[in-house]
């Protein structure tokens, strides 16, 4: 009796309690295998599509200090959270005395042009620069956080993402996570 205790003792002692977490590992049969996955150009090259819940930062440069102080916008602001112009559901963004923008599905040259042209009847020969400085993405499942949630760089993985939504839940698996991607108005699915 007291041999099956040990036994049975050893068992309990030298197994595990829970199951082995293997993050990102592929089934082979499925269809968004490593091969198949393109690598986009780098920022510098990559032609940036301007998207609802974008942030866009305007630098207008002048020799006169008020009007650099109404129209530029610091990235973080006092409680470091990202400023600047988030465009809106209806692709607009409100800049001060030029009133509503229409900048979505412009490139950032294009928006900039814009934005540009909205200005001259208040600045003589505006001289400006438009950068995103943040994106949105939606997170939604059994994460600490879901919702929206601003990127302050112009690309993100999926960990980066998962990370700044307070990570998987209690009753979240690791194994079942989907990236649902709206490309020129389709859904497509990875992973």
């Amino acid at each position: 009796m007291k041999s099956i205790l040990i036994v049975v003792m050893a068992m309990f002692l030298f197994s595990s309690c829970g199951n082995k977490l293997i993050y990102f590992q592929q089934n082979k049969e499925s269809k968004n295998s490593y091969e198949n996955i393109q690598v986009t150009a780098p920022p510098s090259i990559r032609e940036h599509v301007i998207q609802e819940g974008d942030v866009l930062q305007i630098r207008l440069f002048s020799s006169d200090p008020t009007l650099i102080s109404m129209f530029n916008t610091n990235v973080l602001d006092e409680a470091n959270s990202i400023s600047g112009y988030q465009v809106k559901s209806n692709g607009k963004i409100f800049i001060p005395f030029a009133g509503s923008v229409t900048v979505k599905d412009l490139s950032i040259q294009q928006a900039q042009s814009v934005v540009r042209d909205s200005l001259a009847n208040y600045v003589n020969s505006p001289n400006l620069v438009l950068d995103v400085v943040a994106f949105q993405v939606i997170v939604l499942g059994e994460v600490t956080s879901p919702g929206p949630i601003l990127i302050p760089t112009d690309q993100a993985s999926i960990i980066d993402v998962i990370s700044l939504s307070g990570y998987i839940g209690n009753f979240g698996n690791p194994k079942n996570i989907k990236l649902i991607r709206d490309v020129n108005g389709n859904k497509e699915n990875h992973f």
